[in-house]
């Protein structure tokens, strides 16, 4: 019987499924994220080769504190500001530091482990240390404010099924009038459909630096015809939601189409019939609807409209839904007094449009500069710090990189943080959240799972001898690596079309430091594969 089938099971899983169901429903994004962290370290552990004992008992602590401390927050009913906000920041951080540490543990090689075997309790004495020390400083930083969380997080676990009931239930009837209250009929309502309302659009970035020439020129395309039809280009992680928004949010695109800007986010629009109800619902026409209705709608309309599709690649992406996907793009194109702005991952635009002149080039790394200014600005950092440059160079000055590690910085300095990478990688930039914009090894993944890769088997393998060279490689070295490959060809086109790798100034292939990192940490090259061993990788 494992540890974690003891005496304290149905505790356990009774703060499981709190945690779930504050990690699936709070609308908060401390409580969310604090209980999401804890999941993972739980099902770490789980498969950790600890002692199962030590592990129950780290295991069981951590989901004590995330508990005690995301239901106060769920239920305080507002998310927390100035001290306290820091405050739970820093505990917050210090579950993601844990949780990391479990990971790069798990991540070792089998004989690696076998290794350290003899180690893991001491290991999880000292992940024990670290967490009851950030709770003392929790403690310590918040004296028993606001809702009272320090007294909590050491008090015992009366009444705590009854809590959790009460929130599950909660949570359940939230749903349920949530279902009943809902104007449209049941059957139209998909939760693959993810869509904003037209009375709010989401705000501007607030941390935001050498984007100023690409908005403009954004900007200028969608203010300066009747009908424009726009592509934000680019690698995953490089702010292309950002720069629309700022975009839709200047005071030359609010004089022109002022309440008429619609912003539809598509990540999780699967179709073309996802993509309509999506359109509808930003419309606010609730009543069984279907495409020809919107197109009468917009028709109709005297005045322009700017609809912003972000993150269209999703829908678009399989070729089983493509067709009908630019189908869609294409009505919309053709109504007089519709703009289109669309952000895509990759370097492709969908065909059948009729772009905008000139084309915007796919959107680039910040400058060292703007990448100093983004870092400092969230983490606090000195702007003389001697290690700052190096850091953001190893990061290829990436956004959604620079971002991240600006997050760690805020209780890291650059040394300790450049010390780290050079053994963790890309596996220490996430804020604890499974999603691209928060972590970001599934933000490349989302490239690497792209359908595009699919139909150019010898892509993946491409990517991997390309992200053994920082400096890039010529084509021709490039083939002569891969050699004899007849599919070289696509499969840098593929590559290109993904925007995995890009020319440089020297007209060499290159990788960007992060994707390849990446790949060398999860697909390592092994000396004895050739062209003929490998593919697209699967699972991911």
């Amino acid at each position: 019987m494992s540890a974690f089938d003891g005496p304290s099971r149905s505790s356990t899983s009774t703060i499981l499924r709190a945690l779930r169901s504050i990690s699936d429903l709070s609308p908060f994004s401390y409580p969310k994220s604090i209980a999401s962290v804890a999941l993972i370290i739980y099902e770490a552990l789980r498969e950790s080769n600890a002692n199962k004992l030590d592990a129950e008992r780290l295991s069981t602590r951590v989901m004590e504190v995330a508990w005690t401390l995301s239901s106060s927050l769920a239920d305080a009913g507002t998310s927390p500001s100035g001290d306290l906000a820091r405050s739970v920041g820093q505990l917050l951080r210090a579950l993601e530091g844990i949780a990391n540490r479990i990971r790069r543990q798990s991540s070792r090689c089998i004989t690696t482990r076998f290794l350290r075997i003899t180690k893991n309790s001491g290991d999880v004495r000292l992940l024990e240390e670290d967490l009851e020390r950030s709770i003392s400083l929790f403690q310590f930083q918040t004296r028993l404010a606001n809702i009272n969380l320090s007294k909590r997080l050491m008090g015992t676990e009366d009444d705590l099924d009854g809590q959790v009931e009460s929130l599950l239930e909660a949570s359940r009837q939230e749903k349920k009038e949530m279902f009943t209250n809902s104007p449209l009929p049941l059957k139209d309502i998909s939760p693959k459909i993810v869509s904003a309302s037209k009375q709010v659009l989401p705000p501007p970035p607030q941390v935001f630096f050498g984007r100023t020439s690409y908005v403009d020129r954004v900007v200028e395309q969608v203010t300066r015809d009747a009908q424009s039809r726009v592509a934000i280009l680019g690698a995953g992680g490089m702010g292309k939601t950002s720069v629309a928004l700022a975009a839709i949010h200047d005071s030359r695109v609010v004089s022109i189409y002022q309440s008429r800007r619609h912003f539809i986010a598509c990540e999780s629009v699967s179709d073309a019939s996802c993509l309509i109800s999506s359109l509808l619902e930003s419309f606010d026409i609730t009543t069984p609807s279907d495409f020809e209705t919107l197109v009468s709608f917009l028709s109709r309309q005297t005045s322009r409209s700017l609809l912003v599709l972000d993150n269209l690649e999703t829908p678009w992406e399989s070729p089983a839904n493509r067709a009908e996907v630019e189908a869609v793009l294409e009505t919309l194109a053709d109504i007089r007094g519709i703009s289109l702005l669309i952000t895509m991952r990759g370097a492709e635009r969908p065909s059948s449009i009729v772009w905008s002149r000139p084309f915007l080039p796919q959107l680039p790394c910040l400058d060292p500069e703007s990448s100093k200014d983004a870092f400092i600005a969230i983490s606090g950092t000195s702007e003389d710090d001697d290690d700052l440059p190096t850091l953001l160079d190893a990061l290829d000055h990436v956004p959604l990189a620079v971002t991240l590690m600006a997050n760690l910085a805020q209780y890291s300095s650059c040394a300790a943080l450049l010390a780290r990478w050079g053994e963790e990688k890309t596996t220490m930039l996430t804020r604890g959240l499974e999603d691209r914009l928060s972590n970001l090894d599934i933000s490349i993944q989302v490239s690497l799972s792209s359908e595009r890769l699919k139909g150019a088997p010898q892509a993946f393998l491409a990517l991997q001898n390309l992200s053994q060279f920082p400096d890039g490689a010529s084509r021709q070295e490039l083939e002569s690596l891969m050699s004899p490959s007849p599919d070289i060809h696509a499969a840098v086109s593929a590559l290109l079309q993904v925007a995995l790798i890009q020319y440089d100034s020297s007209d060499r292939l290159r990788v960007l430091s992060p994707i390849r990192e990446h790949v060398k940490m999860y697909f390592p090259l092994d000396n004895c594969q050739s062209s003929h061993d490998i593919g697209h990788p699967i699972g991911l």
